[in-house]
């Protein structure tokens, strides 16, 4: 990597003018960028500013490393939401035994449900649609 991904952010994050100190973390093969700032406007709608923030720092690296960035904790809660609403789909494909459609959800999103129906027996998960916001299906097997 010519400059750090944490250095990137920062930057970009001064010229918006939200300056904020960025915290560094190398986890899973990911570098993850925690932004220490309260402005709701960082995470956009639906995360799509933290989205954006992640594909000009990947390009800023030359694309050889994963970047998660996150701000205010809004990844964590954003997980904890879709796998509470992966549980239930599951639970009412399990009753009904018909398949459940969710979405649309970004590609970080998806790959939350497509992981979590994985580990569950008798399921399996489709995406369905173009761009960023697929549809997930979740059928039973």
């Amino acid at each position: 990597m010519s400059e750090q991904p944490e250095v990137i952010l920062e930057n970009i994050l001064r010229l918006m003018g939200f300056p904020a100190p960025v915290r560094r973390e190398d986890r899973e093969g990911e570098t993850h960028l925690q932004i220490s700032s309260e402005e709701g406007i960082l995470i956009g709608r639906k995360g799509r500013t933290l989205e954006a923030l992640e594909w000009i720092i990947r390009v800023g690296v030359g694309g050889e490393t994963a970047v998660r960035v996150d701000c205010s904790g809004y990844r964590e809660r954003q997980k904890q939401q879709i796998e509470e609403m992966a549980f239930r789909a599951i639970v009412q494909v399990r009753q009904r035994q018909e398949p459940v459609t969710l979405g649309p959800y970004l590609p970080a999103e998806r790959r939350i449900i497509h992981q979590l129906v994985s580990k569950e027996e008798g399921m399996k998960t489709e995406s369905e649609g173009e761009g960023w916001e697929k549809l997930v299906h979740i059928i039973p097997d």
